[in-house]
């Protein structure tokens, strides 16, 4: 029997609002309310998002000011990623409801099978990366490394993903970029080194597809990607009014919040399992 869950497809918002409602899908997963959730947005302005151990000082912030780019740390883990002309997607599901989800690896593999499948029918071949991200020496940009968590296409690292669990519960996210502003990165990651590496190793689709899918096809794609890979049928839903409630707080007492955007934590998100 396949399980009935939920697909919200939203417009352009701001990067606290963006993170405020994954997390409130988040709380409200754990608390009962919601079935599996998968989400699709974008952001306006264009955003760099911090990794939620992240030191803020790895990022030109007067570049961020100079070109009208905003700033929003993750409660994901992983490093920096400038979300400008790209698709976004979330889930937030039980760990139970992927085979072996018990396991963080397992847990990105059941998942990125499903991403590959969608890019499959955009007519893309897709695998996972192979780099160990090792704890020294990362590069501040994400897409200048492409671990397992993420994926890849003719060479190129084409999405990259992190995530976080609470009481059993996953919130996966990730960024799928369409292009990729090059001279925006180099100004806004001032180390020559990501600079370079994000160049050789990093593409957006319409580079590898040669060709800009609609917004919808790309939506439908990876919807249809899902269904094959977790066996559920996605029904287009939107927020509950008690997640709309969650998500206003949440903005409030943190991504709205420069103070907790700016700073590192110094240990982990609170109620945070593992992290990439």
């Amino acid at each position: 029997m396949r399980h009935k869950w939920r697909v919200v497809v939203d417009g352009p918002a701001s990067g606290s609002w963006n993170m405020s409602v994954d997390e409130a899908l988040l709380q409200a997963a754990r608390q009962g309310l919601a079935p599996v959730t998968l989400r699709f947005y974008r952001w306006t302005p264009p955003t760099l998002s911090l990794g939620y151990f992240q030191d803020a000082g790895e990022v030109s912030l007067e570049t961020l000011r100079q070109l009208g780019l905003g700033l929003v740390r993750r409660p994901t883990g992983g490093r920096a990623i400038l979300h400008d002309d790209e698709l976004t997607y979330s889930i937030v599901l039980p760990a139970t409801a992927i085979p072996g989800g018990q396991s963080l690896g397992r847990s990105y593999r059941q998942i990125s099978a499903a991403l590959m499948a969608g890019l499959r029918r955009l007519g893309l071949q897709a695998r996972m990366g192979a780099e160990e991200a090792r704890r020294d020496n990362l590069p501040a940009a994400c897409f200048a490394l492409s671990t397992r968590a993420d994926l890849t296409a003719a060479g190129h690292k084409i999405i990259g993903s992190a995530q976080v669990r609470r009481d059993g519960f996953i919130l996966q996210h990730g960024s799928i970029p369409l292009t990729l502003d090059r001279e925006k990165h180099a100004r806004v990651f001032p180390a020559r080194e990501d600079t370079q590496k994000l160049a050789a190793k990093a593409a957006g689709l319409v580079d590898i597809l040669g060709r800009r899918p609609p917004w919808e096809e790309l939506v439908e794609a990876f919807v249809a990607g899902f269904s094959e890979v977790l066996g559920a049928d996605f029904v287009p839903s939107s927020l509950l009014p008690e997640e709309q409630q969650m998500a206003k707080h949440i903005e409030q007492e943190k991504y709205g919040r420069q103070e907790f955007n700016l700073r590192q934590p110094a240990g982990p998100a609170p109620d945070c399992g593992p992290q990439t």
